[in-house]
């Protein structure tokens, strides 16, 4: 080993005093680099006082793309613990691109790691930096920050209307499903920019949701009532790929989705009580999955004309009567899960 690369080596050890963090999100910095890009990244690293974490963690992510920001900032505020292939689809919906690729940057750059059973998790202090810059966005008002999780947030700015286009992202996870939130039937009129809907627990007083236009994730988990609203899908959304109503165990009836055009992914999994399913659902062109898993009461499924789907899941449906009637080729099927 040449003289300089030692001594650049004993400034990382000592930069890093030990902290384990620190060594990973150094060294994937300096990975692939020559040897003047390892001087002048640690001359940066050594100018910042205190040799605060977090700073040095922010160096990090300055260093990535807009794109790779915003991805990673994505799973720091709403994706920590989820599914790596959950993740994986749901920002290639938000997206409109694949992120294999850009997932594992984050991972090659120690901002994320992927468990050994395939979960997406982050050290504590990077997921405080990631959460941090978001808030920083808008430090007087949270509804023009780009990503919502905190729900006391989420409560404010739905209840008084104080959403804008910023807003990108919200992830509403209740402490308690029996808290009902009163939604302002115009919450998210002026949120022209959001994307992705995910709510893991929650329930809205009754009322119009008006859902903007550009929205490509909606995914409503425990929803709280029979009928889901009949205008909630009234008008097109032609960017929507991923509609999910799991666990509902109220649903009785999924509705028209004929405005959902270009959806890729349908999922009412688990709902005890669903009996009936719109025509619609048998006619999108573009459905690569529906999932219909223990939906126990269902007797009956509409015609299926789905010429794109790869993935059909009726197991656990106990009172379905007959298989699907087919209409046309479905040459892309991988999997049909049935009893």
């Amino acid at each position: 080993m040449v003289l300089d690369q030692r001594d650049i080596l004993n400034r990382v050890v000592t930069y890093a005093s030990g902290l384990q963090l620190a060594l990973e999100v150094v060294g994937s910095n300096l990975y692939g680099k020559d040897i003047q890009e390892w001087k002048s990244l640690l001359d940066e690293y050594e100018r910042i006082p205190n040799k605060d974490i977090q700073e040095i963690l922010l160096v990090s992510y300055n260093n990535l793309s807009e794109l790779h920001q915003n991805v990673f900032l994505d799973i720091a505020c709403c994706f920590k613990g989820y599914c790596l292939k959950e993740v994986e689809n749901i920002l290639s919906a938000h997206h409109g691109l694949c992120m294999k690729y850009q997932i594992g940057l984050l991972v090659d750059k120690s901002l994320i790691k992927i468990n050994e059973v395939k979960y997406v998790t982050l050290h504590n202090l990077i997921e405080m930096m990631g959460k941090e810059i978001v808030r920083k966005e808008s430090v007087i008002e949270l509804g023009e920050c780009s990503r919502l999780w905190f729900y006391k947030d989420i409560v404010h700015v739905l209840t008084e209307n104080t959403g804008s286009k910023s807003i990108q992202i919200i992830h509403l996870d209740r402490p308690s499903t029996k808290v009902v939130i009163d939604l302002n039937g115009k919450a998210f009129e002026k949120m022209k920019n959001l994307k992705t809907l995910i709510i893991k627990s929650g329930s809205f007083s009754k009322g119009s949701m008006h859902l903007p236009r550009d929205l490509r994730v909606f995914k409503w988990q425990t929803y709280h009532s029979e009928c889901i609203p009949s205008n909630l899908f009234n008008k097109i959304f032609i960017d929507m790929k991923i509609l999910k109503f799991n666990r509902c165990k109220y649903l009785t009836d999924i509705p028209d989705v004929s405005s959902l055009p270009n959806l890729e992914k349908i999922s009412f999994k688990y709902c005890k009580n669903l009996i009936t399913i719109h025509n619609s659902i048998g006619f999108l062109s573009k459905l690569k999955v529906l999932n219909a898993k223990d939906c126990d009461k269902i007797m009956s499924f509409p015609p299926l004309k789905l010429t794109s789907l790869k993935k059909l899941g009726i197991s656990g449906c106990k009172s379905l009567l007959n298989f699907p009637e087919i209409l046309d080729k479905m040459e892309y099927i991988e999997f049909i899960f049935q009893n």
